[in-house]
């Protein structure tokens, strides 16, 4: 006789999934901003984490987090996906992913940069997963550390004589993903959490 179909249950990881969106633009960006506007470093040790789930193994596929000025954004801040590169001044953290398994980070930025993306990298590192925690770390203005999952925290500097001014608040912090990619519309990553402290 056929046994008996059986039920189980698996308990559920708590996530946000944070699907691609289906427009015909490629660039569209599905993201989360802070409503409080006081997230710069400067001024304060302020670091920044998130940790991912899993994100898909895509050539181009960006997960990233955005540190905007309010002062230098110019236009809508909110229900803006384009903010970051509307913007004069932004910092960003990009990861992106590639078909051999390899993942790339950098930390970039601009001032006086509108409609552009960021033109000074401070760091870019390699990574064999981009699952895990991301950390951002800030020990002060201009001078702060990069670390990836399973990896050791790597130094970089913002070369900025006026990032106390550049970058000060009021400002917003923006985790989300672009899938670079018709292809990858309905692809996600999941995030198990966005943290942010010592901001001043």
């Amino acid at each position: 006789p056929v046994a008996p179909p059986t039920l189980g249950m698996t308990k559920a990881t708590p996530s946000l999934r944070i699907f691609a969106g289906s427009s015909v633009n490629t660039y569209d960006r599905e993201e989360l901003a802070t409503v409080d506007t006081q997230q710069s470093w400067v001024g304060g040790g302020a670091t920044y984490s998130f940790t991912l789930l899993s994100t898909p193994s895509l050539q181009g596929w960006q997960t990233h987090m955005f540190l905007i000025p309010t002062n230098f954004a110019g236009n809508a801040m909110y229900g803006n996906e384009y903010i970051d590169y509307q913007a004069s001044n932004s910092l960003w953290l990009q990861i992106s992913g590639s078909t051999n398994g390899q993942f790339t980070a950098n930390i970039s930025w601009k001032t006086n940069l509108p409609n552009a993306n960021p033109d000074q990298v401070a760091i870019n590192i390699t990574n064999s997963t981009a699952a895990g925690t991301w950390t951002v770390a800030f020990s002060d203005a201009s001078h702060g550390t990069l670390t990836a999952p399973g990896a050791s925290p790597v130094a970089f500097t913002i070369n900025d004589p006026d990032v106390a001014t550049h970058f000060a608040n009021p400002m917003v912090a923006i985790f989300g993903i672009q899938p670079q990619s018709a292809a990858y519309y309905g692809a996600y990553n999941d995030y198990a959490n966005i943290h942010i402290s010592g901001v001043a």
